[in-house]
Order: C-alpha cells, then structure tokens, then sequence
C-alpha cells in the first residue's frame, strides 16, 4: 500500500518550504511515495473544520485512538459538554439551571 506524495497534495519540491523540504513533505518524481511507501496515519482539516483522515495500516490502535482525538475534538467545537473517557456514557433524564433537582432519580 502506498500513496504518492503528489496524490495527496504535498507541494513540488520546487514549491516546497525549506522545512518541507527537510522533512520530505515535498516530491521531485511523481512517484514518490509517502513515507516511502510504509504504513501511516494521515490526518488533513479544512477551514470548515471538517476532518478526514487516512490511515494506511492494520493495527487497530490507530483506528480507536483517532477517533478519540475526533470525539473529543467535536466536544471542543460544541462547547459545554465533556467527552466520557472510559467507553461509557452518562445519560440525565432531565436537567434544570437555576433550581434544586438537577437529575431525575440521581438523589
């Protein structure tokens, strides 16, 4: 499995920024492949905030840690509301600001 460094929209060397560069985030042949063809994870986010990611491998910890980084992420954008880390997920029946009874059934 490989993708060419051009096929994902990496800069011509040309066009390249010294760091890109340095880090081999540019191409010179148009079949040169990205991170030489090995396995990797390649994450890209638009202005819009949308998120697509590749990964190029069969280890399933990438997967789940990913998409972790996603939920937690689109938590960060919603604003007031956290990310359950432990699988699981809490749930309120009803919720009221400003009064004594906060969640049905919790006291």
């Amino acid at each position: 499995m490989g993708c060419r460094k051009q096929a994902i929209g990496l800069p011509h060397y040309r066009d390249a920024t010294e760091r890109q560069r340095k880090d081999g985030m540019c191409w010179q042949n148009e079949d040169d492949l990205y991170n030489s063809g090995k396995p990797f994870k390649l994450v890209c986010r638009n202005m819009q905030g949308v998120i697509v990611t590749l990964i190029a491998d069969n280890y399933f910890g990438y997967s789940k840690k990913e998409i972790k980084s996603q939920i937690s992420y689109s938590a960060n954008l919603f604003g007031g509301c956290e990310e359950e880390h432990s699988g699981g997920a809490l749930a309120f029946s009803k919720s009221y600001t400003g009064g004594n009874l906060f969640a049905s059934g919790c006291c």
